[in-house]
């Protein structure tokens, strides 16, 4: 088969390794770096580069020439802002993907709030919306949570003494309509990986984020030792999965399909949980594997959920952040050999040029009946590289 992924950031790198090792023929579309990507077998489409079409009105007509030029036939989407291929290709090729509507639930926060609410699930409060340069910080109360109106950027929170800093992130990040929202004082952020096909749907995992204070700050994101998607505790788990399977459940009802995405919230010491974002994809950087060949995955998302669901059967995963020092970020080469000495630890998302990491920082993912593999993996690698790793189990 040839496809073409829209894959942004990297969200279904582990789902396209497979098909290339089930002998597929695998172009992707996206921006930046690609010589990891290519490294694997991932082909680039000469003269199709994602920036350059992004902005033209006629997207459609481009991509369906690509898609007869190269004799595409299976177009896969994993980026919020192309969820309109959903209805422009269903003549055209087999699309595994969102649909337009759910597409826009992570591009339109809005959206995605009222439809949760009328699932019977807790949102935050909207307290006003804005345009971006418009606004002014100082006369609200801290935290303060600020979202994007209608693009897939993240929460920006501001705190005492950050307005400054807020002003000057919203005019790089934000210059458009944003939104103020209720900040909810919680014990953990939330993440409730799901499967759509047809009117079907499955939660592959749970977990939460021990980095929820540093996550969302005025300043960039950074690396951190400590924790990052950590297992809940049974009865947390519970609560969690309920309200998933609330939103879930009359989603496949009024907009059936076949995607793999996330849905984040926050879960408070109470035990209410407060739905955050929808996003139509799997995690940034995807460092989940996919427990089924390329040839499996692709018949379980064109219609068979039986196979998708038997793959993830008793699965139960480790993610493990592997980091380098600050001094060294963007700078240090990630040892990808190690790979192929522990074969059961899954090869990261986001490496650039010559294994260079992005950010200073890759995720890497195993089964738990590997923890013993992961822990060798681990020790050989700080004790050879510059790289270190958390151990959140």
């Amino acid at each position: 088969m040839n496809i073409l992924a829209f894959d942004l950031p990297n969200c279904n790198h582990q789902n396209l390794v497979k098909l290339i090792e089930s002998d597929h023929n695998v172009y992707r579309c996206g921006y930046g770096d690609q010589s990891y990507l290519i490294s694997l077998g991932i082909k680039n489409l000469p003269g199709f580069d994602y920036m350059d079409f992004l902005g033209e009105s006629n997207k459609s007509q481009i991509i369906k020439k690509v898609i007869r030029d190269h004799n595409i036939d299976i177009v896969i989407v994993s980026d919020p802002v192309m969820g309109f291929l959903s209805g422009d290709l269903k003549y055209d090729v087999t699309y595994i993907g969102p649909s337009t509507y759910v597409s826009n639930m992570e591009t339109d926060k809005i959206q995605a709030m009222e439809f949760v609410a009328s699932c019977g699930v807790s949102v935050p409060k909207v307290l006003g919306r804005y345009q971006s340069d418009q606004f002014d910080s100082l006369s609200w109360s801290k935290p303060l949570v600020v979202k994007p109106a209608r693009r897939w950027s993240p929460a920006i929170i501001c705190h005492e003494g950050e307005d400054e800093a807020l002003q000057e992130a919203l005019s790089n990040e934000y210059p458009h309509e944003i939104f103020l929202q209720e900040y909810v004082d919680t014990t953990w952020e939330t993440s409730i990986n799901y499967t759509i096909i047809g009117d079907e749907y499955l939660i592959t995992v749970i977990k939460h984020d021990g980095n929820i204070d540093r996550n969302y700050g005025v300043h960039s994101r950074d690396w951190y030792t400590d924790v990052y998607m950590v297992d809940l505790d049974p009865e947390s788990e519970h609560i969690v999965r309920t309200y998933g399977e609330k939103i879930l459940s009359k989603l496949v009802k009024l907009y059936p399909g076949n995607h793999e995405g996330t849905i984040t919230g926050f879960l408070t010491d109470s035990g209410d949980w407060y739905f955050g974002e929808f996003n139509i994809r799997r995690s940034m950087h995807n460092s989940i594997p996919s427990y089924m060949d390329g040839d499996a995955w692709l018949t379980a998302m064109q219609g068979d959920m039986s196979t998708y669901r038997a793959a993830w059967t008793d699965k139960k995963l480790i993610q493990v952040v592997i980091h380098t020092t600050h001094e060294h970020a963007e700078s240090e080469r990630y040892p990808i050999e190690l790979h192929d000495t522990y074969p059961g630890i899954h090869k990261p998302a986001g490496l650039k040029s010559d294994f260079m990491t992005c950010s200073g920082g890759v995720i890497i993912s195993t089964e738990s009946e590997h923890r013993d593999i992961m822990d060798k993996f681990i020790s050989e690698l700080e004790s050879t590289t510059n790289f270190k790793a958390n151990r959140p189990y």
